[in-house]
């Protein structure tokens, strides 16, 4: 499968989606000549640390919002993987979400995060089914719970018992051998902003150069996964400093 399109809706807000602005966007990007939209929208927990993952209601797109959406978007003949994603409302990037390895008192913290997370994902697999969305991606750059091997596969067989189209997960550029459920899912997916330029101004042979080097270790991992694709959920070139997650509207990548 070759895939070629851009990420759609990223931060969107209550209703934002169901706009005469939001329908020129999607059409505009539609006439781009792509095939593919990522239907990106975030939903909080309060902080790093919190195991509850819910909707604001004054903020959070409505499932309403979801399926006109990705509507619109078959309308416009473009294939959607719906890409529900965890922020955190403290300004914490996603991938610093970590608790205690050990219960506390009563408390399992890991446990009590992915039944939230779980149900989560649940909630919008059933969306992605209902609208026909042609791949779900089951979460984005959650580095620090890729090592809870077992939960992530506990997750990902109850997305499969509502969802039955093609998974993919969304690991983050350099990370990607540290994910050892890539058999779980059909797709590897990574945000691929490799830091290719290694000083300001760097030539185009020397990126090309280091993307090369990328390219043979993204290739073996395919190989060690049975050649299975692998998919640039994002991809983009990183000025000097810039955070990863302060890159918004960021166009999908291809399969190698």
């Amino acid at each position: 499968m070759f895939i070629k399109g851009f990420t759609y809706g990223f931060d969107g807000r209550r209703g934002a989606y169901r706009t005469p602005e939001a329908t020129a966007s999607m059409e505009r990007l539609a006439a781009l000549g792509g095939d593919w939209t990522a239907l990106a929208f975030t939903v909080l927990q309060d902080s790093f640390s919190s195991t509850l993952i819910r909707p604001d209601y004054r903020y959070t797109v409505t499932d309403k919002d979801v399926s006109a959406a990705v509507d619109k978007l078959h309308s416009l003949g473009l294939k959607v993987c719906m890409k529900p994603m965890v922020n955190c409302a403290d300004g914490v990037w996603r991938a610093n979400i970590f608790f205690p390895e050990r219960e506390i008192g009563d408390k399992d913290y890991w446990k009590e995060w992915f039944e939230s997370y779980t149900a989560f994902l649940c909630h919008y697999a059933e969306i992605a089914e209902d609208t026909g969305c042609e791949m779900f991606c089951v979460g984005c750059e959650m580095l620090g719970t890729e090592a809870k091997e077992d939960y992530w596969r506990k997750a990902i067989a109850e997305v499969r018992k509502i969802y039955h189209g093609p998974l993919v997960y969304n690991t983050n550029h350099g990370k990607e051998f540290g994910v050892k459920w890539w058999d779980a899912l059909d797709y590897i997916g990574t945000s691929a902003y490799y830091g290719v330029g290694k000083v300001p101004g760097d030539s185009m042979a020397n990126m090309c150069a280091e993307w090369e080097k990328e390219k043979a270790k993204l290739a073996e991992l395919s190989r060690l996964n049975g050649g299975k694709q692998i998919i640039f959920m994002e991809i983009g070139c990183r000025s000097k400093g810039l955070r990863n997650d302060a890159i918004r509207f960021q166009p999908q990548g291809v399969p190698l």
